[in-house]
């Protein structure tokens, strides 16, 4: 004869879950035996009882009861609610509630309730809320701060800039000096390299404010390639950058200032960070839907284990901490390429060189 199986001890010894069996009105007739595990109480003190009597206070004072009910009591329900354990302490399970189909096992109006702890999961998920909203806070007084230091930089620019000017003119009534002359150029270099520093950091907090205008307009693209060229030489005049062009040229909708900040940023970064007498490249491939561009150099390179960072805002990578820069612009170049549906990439292999690729739509879709 087969011997008579005893429920009550195969669910508490291999089911954590806590299984209420329910009467018309809601009340408890009969629970797990799990339920003195999961939250100290006997099965005889929740006899009788709705789950509602076992609310942690501070869950049942911040939800609307009658909204609770709807939500619970109801068929295939699952919804997570705060219990109140017998020490006092919370407990956060997950209720499925199903109403009883078949008659020969239970009565008419009889329902199974089904609740797992998931206290763990829940502070889990509160702590990575907290998380985010601590990042979130964080960037956003970044933000800030970078907002109100340009605005405070670009006051003591401008009057040094000015100051600058007066000393020229000075200079040149009074007869110029070739002393006075190097001293101002040295000047003028610094000062023009805070400005540049000062539009990479607006530029970067625009992005991630989402406040740069967007307006694309039919572009010449190599001849605007062509003219960022000729601006970036003037920086570096031992360097050299090799235009190749194939395929049949199309007109490009993109928006100009963002175009011209990702090419001048782009040839830009590869002379700074290359050494003469290596030359660049910028090769511009016209495809049937889309523009193929690389911009190639043979500089320092980018150690491969940082190589998925240099797009994040201000980040540098160890190389290039004594060459000049704020590591802002990659961030923004990528941004502005998002902006018009194009892919921007990078090869790279340390003290041989860089190559960013980007393949930009001729029109967004």
């Amino acid at each position: 004869m087969e011997r008579a199986v005893d429920f009550d001890k195969v669910v508490a010894n291999h089911c954590s879950d806590l299984v209420c069996i329910h009467a018309p009105d809601k009340s408890i007739v009969h629970c797990s035996q799990s339920v003195a595990t999961l939250l100290g109480y006997d099965r005889s003190e929740l006899s009788g009882r709705e789950l509602f009597d076992f609310f942690h206070e501070q869950f049942s004072s911040e939800m609307d009861e009658s909204l609770l009910h709807r939500m619970l009591y109801r068929q295939g329900a699952a919804i997570r609610i705060m219990l109140r354990k017998k020490d006092g302490t919370a407990l956060w399970l997950s209720v499925n509630w199903t109403e009883a189909i078949e008659k020969t096992l239970l009565p008419k109006g009889f329902s199974v309730s089904v609740c797992t702890d998931v206290t763990e999961s829940v502070s889990l998920t509160e702590d990575l809320m907290k998380a985010w909203s601590k990042e979130k806070e964080i960037h956003e007084l970044r933000q800030k701060l970078l907002t109100m230091a340009s605005h405070e930089f670009k006051t003591p620019l401008a009057v040094l800039q000015t100051q600058m000017d007066v000393l020229r003119a000075w200079d040149k009534e009074e007869g110029s000096s070739e002393r006075n002359l190097r001293l101002l150029g040295k000047m003028q270099k610094q000062v023009d390299r805070l400005d540049e520093l000062i539009k990479e950091i607006v530029a970067s907090g625009r992005v991630a404010q989402k406040k740069n205008p967007f307006h694309p307009v039919p572009l010449e693209w190599t001849a605007l390639v062509a003219s960022e060229i000729e601006k970036a030489q003037e920086g570096y005049p031992k360097r050299r950058i090799v235009l190749e062009e194939k395929g049949d040229a199309q007109l490009m909708y993109a928006d100009e200032q963002m175009a011209r900040y990702v090419m001048s940023n782009l040839l830009s970064n590869a002379l700074k960070y290359s050494k003469a007498p290596t030359e660049v490249r910028c090769v511009l491939e016209y495809g049937q839907d889309a523009l193929s561009m690389r911009v190639e150099d043979e500089g320092i390179g980018i150690p491969q284990e940082e190589q998925k960072r240099i797009f994040e805002p201000f980040y540098r990578a160890a190389n290039a901490m004594n060459i000049e820069g704020t590591g802002a612009a990659l961030s923004v170049i990528r941004e502005f390429v998002s902006m018009h549906q194009g892919h921007l990439d990078v090869r790279s292999i340390e003290d041989r060189g860089s190559c960013f690729h980007i393949n930009w739509p001729y029109k967004r879709s």
